[in-house]
Parts: structure tokens; C-alpha cells; sequence
């Protein structure tokens, strides 16, 4: 009896036991049974609570920025960035968003949005999304003119007097207003370096970087290579100084160091050549730089060689003429006739 049934369970599993292994294969893949995991998948979606948002004073935690409603296009694109990282931050839910983000509009974009506010309804404006505010902020506080602006500055970027990193701060607060004009990571590149200097733009393109954080990193090396050089350069060369015991005093080598004369150039200013500093139209006297009256008037501008006195010439001296001694002029000795000569000679 007992073997009977111990062949009859046997020949049960031949048979039934691949089938029950193919169907549970085919449950496990996801094959099969769809009708249970749709209801277990109702059942998980049921089970999710609504998502529960924050309060006003978790949202104010998270340091929303002000809109004062000024027509700059910068600060109004950063008041959008700024906020879209507090809303994030706050993890509230998007019908809060224009209700919180609206509080922080300040003096004109407050009169602003009560303006929106009547013009299209309370229902209306509750049901909006953060992507409606900001559509209409940015609409209304960038106008195109100032978007205009905004692309002729990035487009003219020069890095002139700037350090290395306050240039690549402003392109990088210019690119993101205009993320149009670098559509490319070559185009964004190609601007960065256009606004560079020459040393530096020479000594990039010849290294032909690939990425712009590359970029950035290579010119910021140049730039500190550049600053090394020319601090050695313009800090003046020490030479050696002995001193001298007679005059207690310290002299460079065998004498003083001597002032540099200045040769006369010919003047931009004046179009005369001259040396010093042109005082064409300082009111002040060409001849003494004087300030209480003119070349034509000025006593130095003539000199008697004879007398010393200004004024007159030497051939117009009142005085009488002065011989080097200066004791009056030695009259000359007229020649003797030979004849009268010899006359007294007889």
C-alpha cells in the first residue's frame, strides 16, 4: 500500500513540479501576477501621506533675499537665484511658494504685485505657481533695454585693473544673465579670453586649454606669474655704498650721485620744445615763473651787460661803458705814424 502511494506522489511531481517552477519564475521576474502588484501598488499610494510643507517662520529661517523692484537686471536675476535656493531649502510645498515669495517683495515691487493682485483676482493669484511669479518679475523688473545692457557689458568685458579673481567673478554674474550668448562650452571659453590682457590671452591661447575651469585655473597662474615679475622689476636695484671719513658721509663709489638733467623735449602741450613741465596757460610769466604779470612785462626780460640793470641794453646804457675791471672803460691807444717816428728821433 505504502508503495503504491510512494510511486503514484512521484509520478505527481514529474509532472506537475516543472510547470509550478515556470510560474514561479515568471512571478518573480514581474511576468506575471500584474493584477497583485497593481493592487499592492494602489495600496503603497494610499498608504503615502500628503507631503506636509513648512510654516512662514521655517521659510523666513531659510533667509529669503528682497526685491526692491529696482530696474536692474543683476539684482533681479539674483534675487530669483537666491530664492529658488531658500525655497529648496525650506522643502515647502508649491502652493506655499508665491504666498511666501510674495512677502519678500519690497517698496515698488510691493505696489507692484498689489497691483497684479487686483488686476487678476485673489483666486486667481492663490493658485499661481513659483514659474508665474517669476515669468512676471522677470517681464516687468528686466525690461529689454536692460537686458541690452547687460549683453553689451558682458560682450565688452575687459579684465584692465582688475585681479584675476574679481574679473572672473563679474563674467561669471554676467553669464548667467545671458546664458544665450554662451550657448557652447568653446563659446564661453572664447569670451573669457577675450577680455583677458595680451600677455596673459597670448600665453592662454598657446596653450589651448579645453575646459573653462581650465581656462581659469592657467590665467590665474599668469596672472601671479605676471605680478611676481613686475614687483621685481619695479623695485629699485641696491648699490653697494662706502663711506668716505673725511665728510662723515656715505657716497656711492667715488662721488655723490648727481640730479639727472632733464633734455629739452618738444612739448605735446605747447608744440614748443622745452624740459620741465609746460605751463601753457597757468597764467604765470614764461620768463621767471612769476604769477603778477606777463613775458611781455616781465623786468628779467632785458638785462644790461654793462651796467647789470634790467630794463635797457648795453648799447642804451645811461652808464658809462665798464671795462672788465669794472672801473670804468679803458680807452684805447691810438697807433703811431712811423713817420712822426722818426721824426722825433732826429
Amino acid at each position: 500500500m505504502r508503495a503504491a502511494i510512494a510511486r503514484e506522489f512521484t509520478e505527481l511531481m514529474k509532472t506537475s513540479l516543472p510547470g509550478l517552477l515556470a510560474e514561479a519564475l515568471k512571478n518573480v521576474n514581474g511576468e506575471g501576477g500584474s493584477s497583485t502588484a497593481t493592487g499592492a501598488q494602489n495600496n503603497k499610494t494610499d498608504n503615502v501621506p500628503p507631503a506636509r510643507g513648512c510654516d512662514y517662520r521655517s521659510f523666513k529661517a531659510c533667509n529669503p533675499p528682497v526685491l526692491t523692484g529696482k530696474k536692474d537686471a543683476v539684482a533681479t536675476f539674483d534675487w530669483v537665484i537666491r530664492m529658488e535656493a531658500a525655497i529648496c531649502l525650506s522643502k515647502c510645498r508649491m502652493d506655499q511658494v508665491v504666498k511666501f515669495a510674495s512677502n519678500s517683495l519690497r517698496e515698488e515691487a510691493s505696489h507692484w504685485w498689489e497691483g497684479v493682485r487686483q488686476a487678476k483676482g485673489d483666486t486667481a493669484v492663490d493658485s499661481m505657481l513659483w514659474n508665474d511669479l517669476k515669468a512676471l518679475v522677470i517681464k516687468n523688473f528686466c525690461p529689454r533695454n536692460e537686458i541690452e545692457k547687460v549683453e553689451r557689458e558682458f560682450l565688452n568685458l575687459k579684465a584692465g585693473n582688475m585681479t584675476h579673481r574679481q574679473y572672473t567673478t563679474r563674467y561669471n554674474e554676467l553669464a548667467r544673465l545671458v546664458p544665450h550668448l554662451i550657448t557652447t562650452e568653446e563659446r564661453k571659453i572664447s569670451c573669457y579670453i577675450q577680455g583677458l590682457s595680451d600677455k596673459v590671452r597670448t600665453f592662454i591661447k598657446a596653450n589651448t586649454p579645453t575646459t573653462f575651469d581650465s581656462v581659469v585655473e592657467l590665467s590665474g597662474v599668469v596672472y601671479d606669474d605676471l605680478a611676481l615679475n613686475d614687483a621685481a622689476i619695479e623695485e629699485p636695484k641696491k648699490r653697494p655704498s662706502f663711506s668716505n671719513k673725511r665728510t662723515g658721509g656715505k657716497l656711492f663709489g667715488a662721488r655723490q650721485k648727481r640730479a639727472r638733467v632733464e633734455e629739452p623735449t618738444v612739448c605735446k602741450k605747447c608744440g614748443k620744445e622745452h624740459a620741465g613741465e609746460c605751463i601753457l596757460g597757468s597764467n604765470l610769466c614764461y620768463k621767471c615763473v612769476q604769477t603778477w604779470h606777463y613775458s611781455r612785462e616781465c623786468p628779467q626780460q632785458f638785462k644790461c651787460y654793462n651796467c647789470g640793470d634790467a630794463g635797457h641794453l648795453s648799447r642804451e646804457c645811461p652808464k658809462p661803458k665798464m671795462g672788465k675791471s669794472g672801473k670804468g672803460r679803458v680807452p684805447r691807444k691810438k697807433k703811431r705814424d712811423p713817420e712822426q717816428r722818426l721824426v722825433r728821433m732826429r
